[in-house]
């Protein structure tokens, strides 16, 4: 293993090996001349020769080795940390402990077939729980189905040695996931338990959530109120679609709390009241003649066949406010007309969630793209640090100990 610096510029502090160079040369020890008679004989023409001579070469070295590692510890050098290392197999919520338990380890290189690496115990498999703490096997029980296990995988590949192989179990179908696969800095070996061997919560079919008719299903329709319908005769499309709603809602018997949307369709200024209630958390659908600063170039969130925009909004406060983009009629919006409005008009107030429930086999983590993560390296920081401050105390020792005293 090679150190590696962080900051190789810190190594310009090397020009300071100079200084201490410069101080030994120049504050020599005190030489006094002493007058004696035989000096009289000497020729005053004759001068000895001077050269270049360091004093005290010990306390020198010191503190030329002292730059020198200022000088690395201000370019950071770190260790990369060894390649490798155990094989973790660790299972998803949904996955018994006896699947975890006959679980075989990878291959490592040059190793058995039981995963240890070709080593004995020196190297032993990691089984562990893709929970919170990654506890072992014999450490912990399943954990609960409700865990965030893509995160949880996400973390345990930052926290794990560069290279060490990792084996994830995982049910037939996976709760709770992310809306995209995880992107993981190694290969990951995605092994899918059969449902003998685990216990998939909900159906074990493997049924998956998508989005359209079903995920507006899985959500309670909104509920429109018309608070202001002002001298517009659209407030009428607007409570067709809410019934449409409605009816769709009692026939698939879903009792569960709606969000309700307030319809201001009246020309000017929108009252204050109205504001103060989309601020605190509600959501308020406009007339296109309605004004509000709050609307001034947000996106548009329903288009017609032509790709031209029918309806636009932002967020206020806690709250959201759409605005129509044209008058309710339908000589000036024909998508009134069309026997999917009251659809996409739902979506658009209230968009489907995204998908929670994906077959495990369609989840597999991609590789690349990320890492190496920060923990495959340890600086060694701290050691330089501890060195330079022994080194300083034995330095000032040298300096201004009891030899120097004892000097004549």
């Amino acid at each position: 293993m090679i150190p590696t610096l962080l900051l190789p510029a810190g190594l310009a502090a090397l020009a300071a090996l100079a200084l201490p160079l410069l101080l030994h040369l120049v504050r020599r020890e005190e030489q006094r001349p002493i007058d004696f008679a035989a000096l009289r004989w000497l020729s005053a023409r004759v001068r000895p020769r001077r050269r270049l001579r360091f004093e005290d070469r010990l306390l020198l070295a010191l503190r030329l080795l002292l730059i020198v590692l200022l000088a690395l510890l201000l370019a950071r050098p770190v260790l990369p940390l060894a390649g490798g290392g155990a094989p973790w197999i660790v299972a998803a919520p949904g996955v018994g402990g006896q699947a975890l338990r006959d679980a075989v380890g990878p291959l490592a290189a040059g190793g058995d077939a039981d995963g240890t690496g070709g080593t004995g115990d020196s190297v032993r498999v990691q089984r562990r729980w893709l929970a919170a703490g990654f506890p072992a096997l014999d450490e912990a029980s399943p954990p609960p189905d409700l865990q965030a296990s893509m995160s949880l995988l996400r973390e345990l590949d930052m926290r794990m040695p560069a290279g060490a192989p990792l084996v994830v179990l995982v049910p037939p179908v996976l709760d709770g996931v992310d809306a995209e696969r995880p992107r993981l800095s190694r290969p990951v070996e995605w092994r899918v338990i059969s449902p003998d061997d685990a216990s998939a919560p909900g159906d074990e079919g493997g049924s998956t959530s998508t989005g359209g008719d079903a995920g507006n299903d899985s959500v309670a329709a909104p509920r429109i109120v018309i608070r202001d319908a002002g001298n517009s005769a659209g407030a009428r499309y607007l409570r067709a679609a809410s019934a449409a709603w409605q009816a769709h809602r009692d026939r698939t018997r879903r009792d569960d709390g709606s969000l309700v949307v307030q319809a201001w369709l009246a020309t000017g200024q929108l009252p204050s009241e109205a504001i103060a209630w989309i601020e605190a958390g509600g959501t308020a659908l406009l007339a296109h003649d309605t004004l509000l600063s709050a609307l001034d170039g947000a996106p548009p969130l329903l288009r017609d066949e032509q790709g031209r925009p029918l309806l636009r909004g932002a967020m206020l406060g806690k709250g959201r406010v759409l605005q129509w983009t044209r008058p309710l009629e339908p000589d000036a919006m024909p998508a009134l007309l069309d026997a999917d409005f009251p659809h996409r008009l739902r979506a658009a107030l209230q968009p489907p969630p995204s998908p929670a429930r994906v077959l495990a086999a369609e989840h597999a983590p991609r590789v690349g793209g990320i890492g190496p993560w920060p923990q495959s390296r340890r600086e060694l920081s701290p050691w330089l640090a501890l060195a330079i401050a022994l080194l300083f105390l034995l330095e000032r020792w040298l300096a201004a100990g009891p030899r120097r005293e004892s000097e004549p």
